[in-house]
């Protein structure tokens, strides 16, 4: 029997029993590493309040021995009950709000407090105000029961009605900072690139998207202060202080063991000052009510839990290792997930100590142990969801709380799971399908910027390797994408689960402007995957950079100009400080075009070489986002460089 069967028939025969009220003391945490021996050992682990969701096997499936945080007061039950507990460092944690206060932090400068998130949000909701409304779903404890005023807000980002909905979901555990973090991002990435990216913009078009950035809002204060009232820094729970009343300083009920499905089985504890009470009865806590609710509010048949620090994608079911019905889709979907995040390179080691280099996959009992009373059983019983848990890996610090710029360097957290969220978002319509079918990869035109009527290469990428069957058909639809199988035949290449499709779109009935073309690929049991998308202009000005003969007895077609002419930045922000050319010649003519071929505006370089364009036209207005093409005429060499600019 493996470990976590042991554990899980351990805790259906009862060995778990209430433990000794835990005195936490939030000022140390000991970073340990267990190796538990047999059903008492994890029965004890569970009994002393320590989570393994939020733990790291050092094997990669089935592993006996665990990376994990804990307080003295767990550490002292631990060794109590004989469990190898090999501690390998004690510290401090650092206050990862310090920084941050008293003053509202800006986005992407540090982590945000509950007032911050709500500052942030109602400011996306301002700047974007056609995308991004705002709703609360309920109140937390506190809120209800001692005057605070913190309800859970969740944010929609939708450019219309009607459309399938999909939602992330943040902070049921608050000391786990960094999810609100990621939450707060993708909020940030799906409104900012509507209209600048081709997919996002489809994505925002053509799914409704709910962002919740804290279910545990009294938690997360706690953890903001180091507060008095409860477990500080390693607050995890509600801050429910009457049913959840503890004679430590841990007080609460796990909202993550507290929904109405399979309440109170495995992988829980009687003891109310443990990390792992599930509360007096399944659903008791208002914000996991809510959440319920909320489940139930819209035909969601996809979602996402954020929590740190496992590096997992888990799926249903946790409360026994039998598989579900729909067990090929979560292996398919949840696979896929870990794989987009595994791309994008090894997790970061943790100060050389490293419990794992990559994300691994599946039902909670077959690599973790057994859970009950979780959102993820709770959302696909009850709703038909396919509701996962993204565990998200320990930052630079392999425990809750990572630096800031663990979150948002380049290869970070954030980096880590945001081709997974996009894709989950992308087949949330059809995830029962498109789970098991070709994902899209790059979709390239060629070239993206043409004149009417000239033929664009089209050049799709498709990759069925987790699924396993070959990618047999592939199509493509410009500006709207319709229904599975409706587009127009790519030829697809040899290859078999990877495969490249293309084919020869023609332009001769596009409109001048922007348009979109589409793509998705079929799999040999005739599923169709997710879509790709990308941009195609189509303007009777040349693609860039070109040079072109000024007409007249002096131009000189076959001589090519030498000095580099720099632009920057391009794409420019509307509303910025413009769009900067140097290198220029002097008294160098510089004519904006739209991308319909209209002039905009005729600039000319001074004496310096360097050009400013303000973003107005002729006319002193703003221009509006989008591309456009500046033609630089070289005197030197009587010829015009085109140029393609973007005003985002």
């Amino acid at each position: 029997m493996t470990s976590a069967r042991i554990l899980a028939a351990a805790v259906v025969l009862g060995v778990v029993a209430a433990g000794p009220a835990s005195a936490f003391a939030p000022e140390v945490v000991h970073r340990v590493v267990l190796s538990p021996r047999n059903s008492a050992d994890y029965a004890a682990i569970v009994a002393a309040g320590v989570d393994l969701s939020e733990t790291r096997p050092t094997a990669t499936k089935k592993g006996t021995r665990w990376a994990a945080i804990v307080s003295p007061a767990e550490l002292s039950v631990l060794q109590k009950a004989g469990v190898p507990a090999a501690v390998f460092e004690t510290y401090t944690p650092k206050n990862p709000f310090a920084a941050n206060q008293p003053a509202t932090p800006s986005f992407g400068s540090g982590y945000h407090t509950y007032a911050a998130m709500l500052t942030e949000v109602q400011a996306r909701a301002t700047a974007f105000p056609s995308l991004v409304t705002l709703s609360t779903i309920g109140n937390s404890w506190q809120t209800i029961n001692q005057g605070a005023n913190r309800p859970l807000w969740a944010v929609r980002v939708a450019s219309g009605t009607g459309k399938p909905p999909f939602f992330v979901h943040a902070a049921h555990h608050s000391r786990e900072i960094a999810t609100p973090e990621v939450a707060l991002f993708f909020l940030q990435l799906l409104a900012q690139g509507y209209g600048q990216d081709a997919l996002l913009t489809y994505l925002v078009d053509q799914r409704e998207t709910w962002i919740l950035p804290m279910v545990n809002p009294d938690g997360h204060v706690e953890v903001e202060s180091n507060g008095p009232l409860g477990n500080g820094y390693l607050q995890r729970k509600n801050m429910n202080t009457v049913d959840g009343n503890c004679t430590g300083s841990n007080p609460g009920i796990d909202i993550n063991r507290n929904y109405a499905f399979q309440w109170n089985g495995c992988g829980v504890s009687t003891d109310h000052c443990s990390d792992v009470f599930p509360g007096p009865s399944g659903g008791s806590e208002p914000e996991t009510q809510a959440m319920q609710a909320f489940f139930a509010s819209k035909p969601f048949l996809t979602g996402i839990s954020l929590h740190t620090w496992a590096a997992m994608v888990i799926y249903p079911w946790s409360y026994q290792s039998v598989p579900t019905a729909d067990a090929a889709v979560f292996y398919a979907f949840g696979g896929r997930m870990a794989d987009l995040m595994n791309a994008v390179g090894p997790i970061q080691p943790c100060g050389g100590w490293n419990p794992g280099t990559s994300y691994i996959f599946g039902q909670t009992p077959d690599i973790l142990y057994c859970v009950s009373g979780g959102a993820d059983d709770y959302a696909y019983s009850q709703n038909g969801i396919f509701h996962f848990t993204i565990e998200l890996d320990g930052g630079d610090s392999c425990d809750f709380w990572p630096s800031y710029t663990a979150v948002i360097q380049s290869a970070g957290m954030w980096d880590r799971v945001r081709p997974a969220l996009v894709y989950a978002l992308n087949i949330s319509d059809a995830p029962a399908t498109r789970a098991r079918a070709p994902m899209a990869g790059s979709l390239v035109l060629s070239p993206a910027l043409t004149i009417p009527g000239a033929p664009v290469a089209v050049t799709a990428a498709f990759d069925n390797t987790r699924n396993g069957p070959a990618v047999t058909a592939a199509q493509y639809w410009v500006d709207a994408a319709g229904p599975d199988g409706s587009g127009t035949p790519l030829s697809v290449g040899a290859g078999g689960n990877v495969a490249s499709a293309t084919g020869s779109l023609a332009t001769g009935s596009l409109s001048m402007g922007r348009h979109v073309v589409y793509a998705r690929g079929q799999e040999a049991g005739g599923r169709w995957g997710s879509i790709s998308a990308a941009w195609l202009d189509v303007s009777n000005v040349t693609a860039t950079p070109t040079h072109t003969a000024t007409p007249g007895p002096a131009a000189t077609a076959t001589r090519t100009p030498t000095a580099a002419v720099a632009i920057f930045p391009n794409p420019a922000d509307a509303g910025g400080t413009g769009i900067f050319f140097s290198g220029l010649e002097r008294q160098t003519a510089v004519r904006i075009f739209d991308i319909a071929g209209e002039e905009v505006r005729v600039l000319s370089s001074p004496a310096t070489g360097l050009l400013r364009w303000d973003l107005r036209n002729k006319a002193g207005q703003d221009v509006a986002r989008g591309v456009y093409v500046a033609a630089v005429y070289r005197r030197s060499f009587a010829v015009w460089d085109v140029f393609k600019l973007a005003v985002r």
